[in-house]
């Protein structure tokens, strides 16, 4: 019974003490919460303009590109070759390609550091419980009879504060989120593009490489068909042995070109495969075809359309990231003032913890203000400007690049249509000499040796064609890649061939 008194006695005295040690600020009952608010707020005021920004600005200004209101480009650029083939090929890849599902990856985790940036500057409740055992140090802060004597201990708190955003560091926060989130969805489209292109290029040599194939396969039965001759024309007398020699020399060659084709055709479905994100046996599913006819590009295209590039939209929203870092460092100049408090329950034995006088409360305002940190918040912003700098030059060196290569692709792609053009006038010629020899064999005025070599050089003439044809594609893909996709308007049924 005695224990008891002395454990009453010392719950009533550990009680009194905190309560008069926990809330402070309720000590003013005509003012309040509002006096201990003012306090804090006033100094604020009058010291928020101790630290000055002048002479700190950014230096870099983007390059003005307004983006077309006509024209428009259309991602999926590959609907224009219209073969079913390979939109079934895209679809795969674009699903199941690690390089994209990364790039997923990477927009997701923008959007939830955005969340929780822009969750930190809410306002947060926080409700607490503790349970102990403890025993008070004789020698401490609380004299005996606590000190010395061992109790049990219960608390439930609730702990609140607010950010009081004044100079609008939540929209700040916000924009910046946002930025990163746009930054990393235009680096996805930018993979997706950069993929489709390698893919297709992969695919189209395919293409060429199966043709090629087929037309060396030809070729080799017309040398062979001309050797033959040769060696029958030597057997009989009527030819010299030195016109031997380089005929099989170029069956050789022939041979070697085959052996060579059929190794790149390999590595190309290789290649295919693992764009694809599939085993390498799926390269051997793929039926190719000759080259389809190239999709015309328009006369006229707006330079406008280079602000639709997925890297130039990326680098846009880097600079938008910048200029919202650059506000928050900004708002480092001047006051910051949270409003944080709590509520709760306190008291030596758990059979007291819901009695009245087990009360404890605080709130009060906490000021930052930035007197003696001058040098290091100028520092921050100056950074702050320096990265802005670093993003818009990043911006339109972009745009540079852009341009070059969009007028570089046209270019080369007006060279090679003159080049297909001079080789078709060549295969042309070609066919009109062996026209004559076949007539002058027929007529009995020579041998069919001259027919045979026009038939070799015309089939050279259209292996040359296919790679110019190929070089074609590959330049209407650096168009496209340049652009960022086909301009819009031109596409007609994606799966006919």
């Amino acid at each position: 019974m005695a224990h008891q008194q002395i454990d009453r006695y010392n719950l009533a005295r550990y009680n009194q003490h905190m309560n008069k040690i926990t809330i402070p600020l309720f000590r003013h009952r005509r003012y309040g919460i509002l006096s201990g608010l003012l306090s804090g707020l006033l100094p604020a005021t009058l010291l928020g303009g101790c630290v000055s920004s002048a002479g700190l600005a950014p230096h870099a200004h983007p390059i003005p590109l307004v983006s077309p209101t006509t024209a428009q480009i259309n991602p999926q650029w590959w609907l224009t070759f219209h073969d079913a083939q390979l939109n079934q090929l895209m679809r795969t890849a674009l699903q199941n390609a690690p390089d994209v599902a990364r790039a997923q990856a990477r927009i997701r985790v923008a959007e939830q550091e955005g969340n929780l940036a822009r969750a930190q500057l809410n306002p947060s409740l926080a409700l607490d419980g503790s349970a102990t055992r403890q025993k008070f140090s004789a020698e401490g802060y609380f004299p005996p009879p606590i000190g010395g004597s061992t109790f049990n201990l219960g608390q439930v708190m609730a702990d609140f504060s607010w950010d009081m955003d004044w100079w609008g560091k939540h929209r700040a926060v916000a924009q910046a989120a946002l930025g990163s989130v746009n930054a990393a969805q235009a680096e996805a489209d930018d993979t997706r593009l950069a993929l489709s292109i390698a893919l297709a290029r992969a695919y189209f040599a395919l293409e060429a490489d199966t043709e090629q194939h087929k037309r060396l396969a030809a070729m080799q039965a017309t040398r062979n068909q001309l050797t033959g001759l040769l060696k029958e024309r030597f057997a009989s007398g009527l030819a010299s042995e030195q016109r031997l020699p380089p005929s099989l020399s170029e069956q050789d060659k022939l041979d070697h070109e085959n052996l060579v084709l059929e190794n790149s055709m390999q590595q190309e479905r290789l290649t295919i495969a693992a764009l694809s994100g599939q085993p390498p046996h799926y390269g051997d599913s793929i039926h190719p075809h000759n080259i389809g006819a190239l999709p015309t590009l328009p006369n006229d295209l707006p330079a406008d359309l280079i602000g639709l590039r997925p890297d130039v939209q990326a680098r846009r929203a880097e600079i938008e990231v910048a200029t919202a870092q650059s506000r928050l460092a900004k708002i480092q100049f001047y006051p910051d003032v949270n409003l944080s408090g709590f509520i709760g329950l306190q008291s030596i034995g758990f059979a007291n913890i819901l009695h009245s006088d087990s009360e404890m409360t605080s709130i009060g305002p906490a000021v930052h203000l930035p007197i003696f940190n001058r040098n290091t918040i100028r520092a921050t912003l100056g950074a702050s400007y320096a990265r802005y700098d670093m993003a818009v030059e990043d911006y339109n060196q972009t745009i540079f690049h852009a341009m070059q290569e969009t007028a570089s692709a046209l270019s080369n792609l007006h060279t090679l249509a003159r080049e297909e053009e001079t080789q078709q006038h060549l295969i042309h010629h070609l066919q009109y000499t062996q026209q004559l020899a076949e007539q002058r064999w027929q007529a009995g005025l020579d041998n069919n040796i001259p027919a045979l070599q026009d038939v070799l050089a015309q089939q050279a003439a259209r292996q040359t064609q296919t790679r110019i044809k190929l070089s074609t594609m590959n330049a209407t893909l650096d168009v496209i890649h340049a652009l960022g996709g086909f301009p819009a308007g031109t596409l007609t049924s994606p799966d006919n061939h």
